[in-house]
């Protein structure tokens, strides 16, 4: 079984194509998954960030910043861009189109 992790912005708090784009795959190709908000809207409006979460996410993909672009997508804990989402889970046996 593979687990299938995505980190982003989830649509109740702000709209992220690509985080949309990385759940519609997985979706259509019923590929389970989980996926993590990293930031909540505020009472005011204004961003909440998770920075520990942040942290962690950074820690676990590599990337030497907090400067973090979503989705961020981990396959059986590996990064996975979402760029080759689609191909590697093609690769992992799903059933998913690959163009």
């Amino acid at each position: 079984m593979n687990t299938i992790e995505i980190f982003g912005i989830d649509e109740s708090q702000w709209r992220c194509p690509s985080c949309v784009t990385a759940k519609r795959i997985c979706e259509e190709g019923q590929v389970q998954y989980t996926f993590t908000g990293v930031i909540e809207r505020g009472e005011d409006g204004m961003p909440i960030f998770d920075v520990d979460q942040l942290r962690d996410i950074a820690e676990r993909a590599g990337f030497k910043t907090l400067r973090i672009t979503y989705p961020v997508i981990f396959i059986n804990n590996e990064l996975c861009r979402l760029k080759d989402f689609r191909q590697k889970l093609f690769d992992l046996g799903y059933d998913v189109d690959v163009f």
